[in-house]
């Protein structure tokens, strides 16, 4: 037969027992709610890697497309240079002046006699590289950059 000693012993089991089932569904309800918290976080984090993604392959399109620009104008350059002797007007460009000194010129070449004149295959310009430059510029982008003597990439 069961004394009240053992009576009193299982009821505190129980009563311990009971508390602890509260005390886990209380830890597993924080636990639903940890996780909840850290899914919206992971979906935050999931849209921001999609947003960057859609960034990034903007970003090579348009380093692309400015690769391609540059490519396409070097090839520009490139055969305009070497397509054509540049014509006496072209020689006639002035450097720029800086103040007291001297206006630098370049002389228009005079026309060659037959014995004299350079070989066809063998071009040969007297204008500065830099100026050359500028041309290919200008052309390229329908405008004189020396207006404002700065080129805008964007």
């Amino acid at each position: 037969m069961l004394n009240l000693d053992q009576v009193r012993l299982l009821e505190n089991k129980v009563e311990r027992a009971v508390q602890m089932i509260k005390s886990l569904h209380t830890e597993k309800d924080a636990l639903k709610k940890e996780i909840e918290a850290r899914d919206r976080r992971i979906s935050e984090l999931e849209k921001l890697i999609i947003v960057f993604k859609d960034d990034q392959s903007k970003i090579e399109e348009g380093i692309i497309n400015a690769l391609n620009q540059l490519s396409a104008f070097e090839d520009a350059s490139y055969t305009k240079k070497h397509e054509t002797r540049p014509s006496a007007s072209e020689f006639e460009t002035a450097a720029p002046v800086s103040a007291g000194s001297k206006p630098e010129s370049f002389s228009t070449p005079f026309p060659k006699t037959s014995s004299q004149q350079a070989p066809a295959a063998d071009p040969v310009s007297e204008e500065p590289v830099s100026s050359n430059l500028q041309k290919d510029l200008d052309d390229v982008l329908g405008q004189s950059s020396d207006a404002s003597k700065q080129m805008d990439i964007f």
